[in-house]
This record gives C-alpha cells, sequence and structure tokens, in this order.
C-alpha cells in the first residue's frame, strides 16, 4: 500500500515540478498523456480500495464503519482530481500552457495544501513572511 500511494505522490509531484519545463509540442502531447494516466491510476487504486481492501479490513475487524474516513477523505482528494481531470481531458497540445496548467493543478489540490500547512511548518507565521529557519507560510501563497 505505501508503494502504491508513493507512485501516485510521485506522479502527482512530477507534473507539478515539470509542466513548465515541458516546451517541445510532442513532448506537451505526451505529458498531456501522462497526466490522464496518472488520474487513471488513481481512479483505479481509489475504486479497488473502496470495493474489495476496505471491505476486507471491516470484515476482519468486525467493525463495519472502520474505513469510512478514507472513503471520505477519498472524496475530498477526488473533488480536486475532478478539477484536473476535467481541464486535462479537454486540453490539447495546441492548447498546451505549463503556466496555465500548473496553476489549475494548484487550484485543484489547494484544500490538500491547507490541510497539510502545519506538516509543512506548524510554527509558521500568519502574515506570510519567511522564517529563519526558511519555513513559509503556504497559506499565504498568491495564485
Amino acid at each position: 500500500m505505501c508503494l502504491a500511494h508513493n507512485a501516485m505522490i510521485r506522479n502527482l509531484n512530477a507534473i507539478y515540478l515539470q509542466c513548465e519545463n515541458i516546451t517541445d509540442s510532442k513532448d506537451q502531447a505526451d505529458f498531456v498523456i501522462f497526466c490522464q494516466a496518472a488520474i487513471e491510476v488513481i481512479h483505479t487504486h481509489h475504486q479497488m480500495e473502496e470495493t474489495n481492501f476496505f471491505p476486507q479490513v471491516a470484515e476482519y475487524t468486525g467493525e463495519k464503519n472502520i474505513m469510512e474516513g478514507n472513503i471520505e477523505q477519498h472524496r475530498e482528494f477526488d473533488k480536486g482530481l475532478q478539477i484536473f481531470e476535467d481541464y486535462i481531458y479537454k486540453l490539447t497540445p495546441e492548447q498546451y500552457d505549463g503556466k496555465w496548467l500548473s496553476y489549475a493543478f494548484g487550484l485543484s489540490f489547494r484544500w490538500c495544501w491547507d490541510k497539510a500547512e502545519w506538516l509543512v511548518c506548524p510554527w509558521s507565521r500568519h502574515d506570510g513572511s519567511t522564517h529563519d529557519d526558511g519555513c513559509y507560510e503556504i497559506s499565504n501563497v498568491k495564485s
């Protein structure tokens, strides 16, 4: 399970980090397909967990709703994924714009950043300033 989640996170990270660096039209077309494949992997993984793995955990533990929190997390994640999916499946190679893709991706997963902010820098000030230790209040980053 850790390997699967790590692979999906690495795919999303690669999309975000590389989308502005893709300049050749052939590479842009390939990158759009990579983005679509990453989306499909996540959908397939969530479906597998919810139809196979989570029920097995519930049966094993005898607690019917033990995985409900995980299902709720999937639904929250799916909201952002759907925004990105709607964008990337309509995108043609001719329309490719790395800066816009980065922006759309960032908007799609903004809720992840908000929820994970304390993991990045729990002691950050709320004025958006950089700290001596290099942390930055990511909730104040302008889109």
